[in-house]
């Protein structure tokens, strides 16, 4: 969520100019498990079966995939690793 809601705006600014399309999709796990059972859902619960979608887009010649990074640690996490917690904070 930190990359997406970070990163996101500033890869749209640069390839808006030049006019290539960016997406967002979710990978989560919850959202590949919902794609998995439709006919459990109602219509306005389904999700797209990305992940799918996507394995059969990486192999057109059209594929640009950019996978933006998992910044999803806790503070405690950072802390053992000897990452400061304001280590995402810009000064």
């Amino acid at each position: 969520m930190y990359a997406t809601h970070s990163l996101l705006p500033v890869i749209r600014s640069f390839t808006k100019r030049v006019g290539v399309k960016v997406e967002k999709i979710d990978l989560s796990f919850a959202a590949r498990v919902l794609a998995l059972f439709p006919e459990r859902l109602s219509p306005e619960q389904r999700v797209p079966d990305s992940l799918e979608e996507l394995g059969k887009y990486v192999k057109t010649p059209d594929a640009n995939l950019v996978k933006l990074p998992n910044v999803s640690a806790s503070i405690p996490q950072l802390v053992r690793r000897g990452l400061s917690p304001l280590f995402f904070v810009s000064r």
